[in-house]
């Protein structure tokens, strides 16, 4: 049955156009919810968090500067990435990777 079926499509003859559609559209539907959706859920976690940040919060910028939130501004923040000497960073706010929690700093010595 499926090698007459395969032998019409390979001469000219029309398949069924309705089949074709069904099969873009479930490819469309399993990248969407593969690919798409995830992608989208880490974008809005990623935005709350950054909306979050506040002055002594530890964070790891994406260049892997760990440092601890001084001053929070709309655009940019403060970090202070060594008391003894005083080095305080300006970096954009886009430029957080992640809040340090205590529990994570432990897990990453593990």
């Amino acid at each position: 049955m499926f090698l007459a079926q395969a032998g019409q499509g390979a001469g000219g003859g029309g398949g069924n156009p309705l089949l074709l559609i069904v099969w873009l559209v479930l490819i469309v539907g399993v990248f969407y919810f593969l690919v798409m959706r995830p992608q989208k859920k880490r974008d809005n976690e990623r935005k709350a968090m950054l909306a979050k940040l506040q002055k002594g919060d530890r964070v790891l910028t994406i260049g892997g500067i760990f440092g601890e939130v001084v001053v929070v501004k709309e655009e940019y923040v403060l970090l202070q990435v060594d008391k003894e000497r005083g080095v305080v960073l300006k970096m954009s706010r886009t430029a957080i990777n992640n809040v340090v929690t205590p529990e994570s700093a432990e897990q990453e010595e593990k």
